[in-house]
């Protein structure tokens, strides 16, 4: 199904119906389950693909857009667990921002809350436009480096590396 898991859970229950009412209804007698199984579900893959290739057909460019969005991998409908984690790491990160000198918080903030040109933070602040530049970057990178500790890989790499040096000592 092109890598759209929905889609593919969508055919999976679709061909286990299928599949049960086709033995119920006519009682066929199935010799090899794993070879019918696969059959009946290759024909619902197969329908599914006309149908979306008859809905592209009859749709206009705008529709196909928003098709071809959710037939990619990038679905455009976050999970619940995606939106929590999402919100955690922005919470995170807006106590990370407040916990930043004021030196580096209020030219960080201007320039990435407020969308203010660097000319207008130096205006602002009295400072020099490299001075503000030089401030945003320190913010910038103390930030990366926190929201770094926060990813998985981050954190599954700081473990193997405590047990190195627990096994080194």
């Amino acid at each position: 199904m092109k890598g759209n898991r929905a889609d593919a859970d969508d055919v999976f229950s679709t061909a286990m119906l299928r599949a049960c009412e086709s033995v119920h209804r006519q009682g066929l007698p199935v010799t090899n389950a794993k070879a019918w199984l696969g059959a009946v579900l290759r024909n619902v893959c197969v329908d599914a693909h006309r149908g979306r290739r008859r809905f592209l057909d009859d749709s206009n460019e705008e529709e196909d857009e928003q098709t071809d969005r959710l037939g990619s991998l990038e679905s455009p409908i976050l999970s619940p667990e995606t939106l929590l984690l999402r919100d955690e790491l922005e919470s995170r990160l807006w106590e990370h921002v407040q916990s930043l000198p004021v030196t580096l918080r209020e030219p960080f903030a201007m320039r990435f809350l407020h969308e203010m040109s660097y000319d207008d933070i130096a205006q602002r602040l009295g400072l020099t436009n490299c001075n503000v530049r030089k401030r945003i970057q320190l913010a910038y990178r103390a930030l990366r480096d926190v929201l770094g500790d926060l990813k998985p890989e981050a954190r599954r790499a700081k473990r193997g590396l405590r047990k190195a040096r627990a096994g080194a000592s």
